[in-house]
């Protein structure tokens, strides 16, 4: 998987951020303290592995304190010759819409068609707190070392 765009938007302060023509290698994103790298981190492992429903805590952590939007990621990537898009939106009128192969996928089915994409055996996770469960960390594999967050 390449992954080419991410767009932050509503998202702990940031109104709207996007990094746009990623490369296949490696990407540094470089800006003083408190410029909101960790935030976009953030935002594109959600959008990777965190599930839309639900509004729990840490979730309701996401919501900007500078609009009223709801917090949402959008990605685009390319994977296995396949351009594909990904939109997350969190609490209010949360969704998840995957558009790629000629297909447009919602709900449930574009988080198991992305979770088959990453390799995992079950769709995405709901929240931080079954990240740490012993169970989905062995259905993730390696995945979670490679997303550890700042100050873990």
């Amino acid at each position: 998987m390449h992954l080419k765009r991410v767009e932050a938007l509503n998202w702990r302060g940031l109104q709207q951020v996007a990094l746009e023509d990623l490369s296949e290698g490696l990407n540094l994103i470089i800006g003083p303290n408190e410029s909101g790298k960790s935030r976009l981190f953030e935002a594109i492992r959600y959008g990777l592995l965190v599930s839309s429903k639900g509004n729990a805590g840490p979730k309701r952590q996401l919501q900007s304190w500078l609009g009223q939007g709801s917090p949402e990621v959008r990605l685009e990537f390319h994977y296995q010759g396949q351009d594909y898009s990904l939109i997350k939106r969190y609490l209010r009128k949360n969704e998840t819409q995957l558009s790629g192969a000629g297909q447009r996928l919602s709900g449930d089915e574009a988080e198991g068609q992305l979770a088959q994409m990453l390799g995992f055996s079950t769709p995405t996770l709901t929240s931080k707190r079954t990240l740490d469960n012993e169970k989905n960390r062995a259905l993730l594999g390696h995945w979670p070392l490679l997303w550890m967050p700042q100050g873990v």
